[in-house]
């Protein structure tokens, strides 16, 4: 079982403790000005929840999505002051988390300024001890 964004805080990770044993914590470690060109730069189609990127995976046409042909948007929270504030947030209630991960020898950090799709492979090795199948 993989979970995606939880636990946020050391708090939750000991109430989850009592219901299941987590093996492993996979920490994606990443600059923060990285952090916001990504979310910055992220576009949107609302109706179907394809995502694109203006640097990274940019859509054929600016702002227009590659299938229907409608208009790409960037989500109202996908800014710098945002990011800004989730960054300081995540960061306070994080740390002790990744600390309570390591001390118990469960946690895996891997670079997340590399290529996505090493970083994905990279994540399911450490998960599951086997390279990834493609399809």
């Amino acid at each position: 079982m993989i979970f995606d964004g939880f636990p946020r805080t050391k708090e939750q990770a000991l109430k989850l403790d009592k219901i299941i044993n987590i093996s492993k914590a996979i920490h994606l470690e990443v600059d923060d000005n990285l952090v916001l060109e990504r979310i910055c730069g992220r576009r949107v189609h609302m109706a179907s929840g394809r995502s694109y990127h203006i640097k990274f995976n940019p859509p054929k046409v600016a702002d227009i999505d590659d299938i229907t042909g409608e208009k790409l948007v960037q989500r109202a929270d996908d800014n710098e002051k945002t990011v800004k504030a989730r960054l300081i947030e995540y960061k306070e209630k994080t740390g002790p988390l990744i600390d309570y991960y390591m001390s118990q020898g469960k946690i895996v950090t891997l670079n997340a300024m590399e290529d996505m799709k090493l970083i994905r492979e990279k994540a399911i090795i450490e998960i599951t001890g086997n390279m990834p199948v493609e399809g």
